[in-house]
């Protein structure tokens, strides 16, 4: 079934998100920022475009589900272009338990976040309930074109946030110590 093959590749878009070489973000130990700069937002600018194209030939489910797996693909293929040392997978015991100290606490917190950005999903899958006047397929229709619009209206969010904690804030930590410099620097980026 074709649905089903849809879920097979949804699940594919964590392990899309694990696999991006982390050279990258060592890189910014020697303020390197410029190649997080564009592992934050070349990925998501690719997705679209690839999303934009996808739609001319694809106007059912597939479309979102190309969209991330496009932005997962791309974000693996530029952190291994603007990695500078080879990819190579270690673990170590006690980077193991140093790792789960920090995030067992946080997981209550991620379970907490997760259900409270599943809203748009559960109003999705009580759609043909809802609207009992209309038929299923129109339902589909008015809440695949909610869905579309509600995650385009999301993209300049996502890469101007991630521009600027890539770009500016690393500018931001370096001019504490110049308050004319800061002032400047933090009115720059108020402004865009």
């Amino acid at each position: 079934e074709p649905h089903l093959a849809g879920f097979y590749a949804v699940a594919l878009i964590p392990l899309l998100m694990g696999l991006p070489h982390v050279d990258v973000w060592r890189q910014l130990r020697n303020r390197k920022y410029k190649p997080q700069a564009i592992l934050s937002s070349m990925p998501n600018l690719g997705s679209l475009v690839v999303t934009i194209i996808a739609a001319i030939w694809i106007q059912n489910f597939w479309l979102p589900i190309i969209a991330r797996l496009s932005g997962g693909i791309l974000a693996i293929w530029f952190s291994f272009r603007l990695a500078r040392r080879r990819y190579g997978i270690a673990l170590r015991r006690a980077d193991v338990t140093r790792i789960l100290r920090f995030i067992i606490p946080l997981m209550g917190a991620g379970v907490l976040a997760y259900f409270s950005g599943q809203g748009m999903t559960f109003f999705i899958a009580s759609g043909p309930t809802i609207f009992k006047t209309i038929s299923v397929e129109q339902v589909t229709l008015v809440l695949g074109v909610l869905y579309v619009g509600f995650r385009l209206c999301g993209i300049p969010d996502v890469v101007g946030s991630k521009l600027i904690q890539a770009t500016w804030s690393p500018r931001l930590a370096r001019s504490q110590d110049d308050p004319p410099l800061f002032r400047k620097i933090m009115l720059d980026m108020q402004a865009i």
